[in-house]
């Protein structure tokens, strides 16, 4: 109950993302899940290559409300937060703050998550080439993507190497039975199971 308390106390004092929040300023939306609350500086310095203006959402489990999102409070003052479960990793979080509407306005979101891959050998490696890939290129330190005129559609952008075929490896083979009946419950064609998407 005291680790509890704790937390709730400490997210008394942050500031929260609330559904009617006045229309955005920035054409970009930072989304982050941090579940590793450690990995912060290394996203605040990935972070930094961004020129334009933005805005910034961090979802965080709620038992994870460590001293970190004071000092991201600090970094960013206006930050907004988001108590999240980490559930399909960063997927549900990031799907709960898209319905809610926080990226309503904003031309671009680009969606982060502190990816530690504690399971491979040569996770922290692929975070920072992730990261380098998406945010540390010449191209996104010009923001060239957001200084583009609207395209009047969505779509996805991402690191090239990145990209991935579904049924291209085996943990995305796994992934079919629920995405048929994901797209069953969605009346969403099932002729594209091979739909590529970003690891």
């Amino acid at each position: 109950a005291m680790l509890h308390d704790d937390a709730e106390r400490r997210w008394s004092q942050l500031r929260r993302f609330v559904v009617r929040s006045p229309p955005p300023k920035a054409r970009l939306a930072v989304c982050l899940h941090l579940y590793y609350p450690e990995l912060w500086p290394e996203i605040r310095d990935a972070l930094s290559q961004l020129t334009n203006a933005w805005d910034l959402f961090v979802s965080v489990p709620r038992f994870a409300a460590t001293p970190t999102l004071h000092q991201i409070a600090e970094d960013f003052p206006t930050v907004r937060f988001m108590p999240l479960p980490n559930r399909g990793r960063d997927v549900l979080p990031w799907l709960h703050l898209l319905d809610a509407g926080a990226f309503d306005g904003y031309e671009w979101v680009c969606k982060l998550h502190t990816k530690n891959s504690p399971h491979m050998r040569n996770g922290a490696h692929w975070r920072k080439q992730l990261f380098d890939s998406l945010l540390g290129s010449a191209a996104v330190r010009a923001s060239l993507l957001v200084d583009q005129p609207p395209m009047n559609r969505t779509g996805i952008a991402g690191p090239a190497d990145a990209l991935v075929l579904l049924g291209a490896d085996r943990s995305s083979r796994a992934c079919r039975p629920a995405l048929r009946r994901t797209k069953r419950i969605l009346h969403w064609p099932a002729d594209d199971q091979d739909a590529p998407f970003f690891a």
